[in-house]
């Protein structure tokens, strides 16, 4: 009996794991898709649908997650080596926004429900630039 409760036990903790990690990535994505909905409103960007606008912000995260990994280490190699902080964060946004930039562009290209025009991608990639390091707030300063 000890066997079986024993498996038991790591069933219910893998499905509980499951449970509270699926309802973490919908809030992101809920929070995200909100998020995007509000500036494509603020921006003026028509899309076909909510499952349009779904499908952006899910591709829009799945591609950004790898691309923020080759910003992360522009920032982690390039950033200490400013001195200043404030010019450390132009540089982040410089380098961020380097990367987003063409994620919009290429969601937009291939999206035939999705219409947005070349200033507001770039609105919309400054934008989502400037909110991600808001909440991100990485200090790049060497530590001595």
């Amino acid at each position: 009996m000890h066997k079986g409760s024993s498996l038991l036990t790591v069933c219910v903790t893998v499905f509980f794991i499951i449970v509270i990690s699926a309802a973490v990535l919908a809030f992101i994505f809920g929070i995200y898709y909100l998020g995007m909905a509000g500036l494509f409103q603020l921006l003026g960007i028509r899309y076909d649908s909510v499952q349009a606008l779904a499908l952006f912000v899910l591709l829009f995260l799945l591609i950004g997650i790898f691309i923020e990994l080759f910003a992360k280490v522009f920032n982690t190699l390039l950033l200490p080596a400013v001195g200043s902080r404030p010019l450390q964060k132009i540089l982040e946004f410089c380098i961020r926004y380097t990367f987003t930039l063409p994620v919009v562009f290429l969601l937009d290209h291939y999206m035939s429900t999705i219409h947005i025009k070349l200033m507001s991608q770039a609105a919309l990639a400054a934008f989502v630039v400037v909110i991600e390091m808001l909440i991100d707030n990485e200090d790049y300063s060497q530590k001595g």
